[in-house]
């Protein structure tokens, strides 16, 4: 199993933790959250992980090196924040074959990547998780197992279900393809929801859901969360 991990992000939010440190570096009880997404990732079998960099990438590439525990770690940079689409595409020739993706700031168990990744049939598979405020995220119409299209942050009262996605994918090569035929989304970013939309027309999107921890550390609340429930183990 191989990994894209991204991890260009600066984190407005968490600022002024983010005004040294990007995001992924930013401390989680006493660790970088990006060495608890590479525990994880070692412990769902993984072997090999590709790093997009970006914002301060200098603190990530001399605290990581070239290997976390069993895993191999290469680097792949972003020079500009255009979005998690253009994200991924900067990994084109880079990662090989089938890959995970997975958000830095993103924790779940790693039995999550294994499910993933063992989902066969689909050139995209999603994790996706029951919100209680599905209009905040990219919601997903479903049928059976699958994804027929994605709405990012519909309007409140109009989402299509529930089911939200959770940062964590399985790719095959078919998603650089799809990312070269959408452009920039309202907001100026290439958003990998719409190569989702496209791929999902054919039939190529599936979906897991997931019912285990999530903890979304892109906000001061969503670090204290993760930090209470991750001590408490």
């Amino acid at each position: 199993m191989n990994a894209l991990v991204l991890a260009a992000g600066k984190g407005e939010r968490l600022k002024p933790l983010t005004d040294r440190v990007p995001k992924a570096m930013v401390s989680l009880n006493g660790r970088p959250l990006l060495f608890h997404v590479l525990d994880r990732l070692v412990e769902a079998g993984c072997d090999e992980a590709h790093i997009v960099v970006g914002y301060k990438q200098e603190l990530i590439r001399e605290t990581i090196g070239n290997a976390h525990k069993s895993l191999l770690v290469f680097y792949v940079e972003q020079t500009e924040q255009l979005g998690t689409g253009h994200a991924i595409q900067q990994a084109e020739g880079t990662v090989s074959g089938d890959f995970l993706c997975v958000n830095a700031d993103v924790l779940v168990a790693p039995s999550l990547y294994q499910e993933v990744w063992g989902t066969p049939g689909f050139d995209v598979v999603i994790a996706a998780h029951r919100s209680a405020e599905p209009w905040k995220y990219g919601c997903l119409r479903v049928e059976g197992d699958e994804v027929v299209d994605v709405v990012e942050k519909p309007p409140k009262g109009r989402e299509p279900g529930n089911l939200v996605g959770l940062g964590v994918y399985r790719l095959t090569p078919k998603i650089f393809e799809a990312l070269k035929k959408v452009g920039k989304s309202p907001r100026g970013e290439f958003e990998v929801t719409d190569a989702f939309k496209l791929l999902a027309q054919d039939g190529r999107v599936g979906f897991v859901e997931y019912q285990g921890p999530y903890y979304d550390i892109g906000s001061p609340e969503g670090l204290k969360e993760a930090e209470k429930a991750l001590k408490e183990k």
